[in-house]
Parts: structure tokens; C-alpha cells; sequence
């Protein structure tokens, strides 16, 4: 599922992961003010942590299609 996240993130803008560094179940996702960016994915009800440029999702054994499908939704839906 990290993989299909950094892969959605890519597609909304190739700068936002760098696709070669996901290997874990951890996806960093690089933005202007991500602090602002985790909480407004937080009153959506994604959980992210956001500090300096950086948001970083962890995918679990709970993370399905369905929530990585509403984890972009919000990104893109945040960013634009």
C-alpha cells in the first residue's frame, strides 16, 4: 500500500515523493508548510505527521485500498 500512496502522490506532482526512496511501509511527502498540510489532512481524517517540509504517512496492516484511495483525495484536494 506505501507504494500505491507514493505512486498517487507522484502522479498528483512529481515532486511531492521521490519514488526510489520508498522501500518500508513509510511515505515521505514534501511540501511548503507541512504542519499546515497534516492538520488540514487531520480534520479529514487522515493521520500524517507534519514537520518543517516533510508530511510522513505510515501505512499499516489497517491501511486498505480505500484509505489510501481517501489519504489522496485529500492531498489532492488540500494542495489545489
Amino acid at each position: 500500500m506505501a507504494r500505491r500512496l507514493a505512486c498517487g502522490f507522484a502522479r498528483l506532482d512529481a515532486s511531492l515523493v521521490e519514488l526510489g526512496t520508498v522501500q518500508t511501509n513509510i511515505v515521505n511527502c514534501f511540501v511548503g508548510d507541512a504542519a499546515a498540510v497534516a492538520r488540514a489532512l487531520g480534520e479529514r481524517g487522515i493521520r500524517a505527521i507534519g514537520r518543517g517540509g516533510k508530511v510522513r504517512f505510515v501505512v499499516h496492516a489497517q491501511v486498505d485500498e480505500d484509505s489510501v484511495d481517501a489519504a489522496l483525495d485529500a492531498m489532492a484536494a488540500i494542495l489545489h
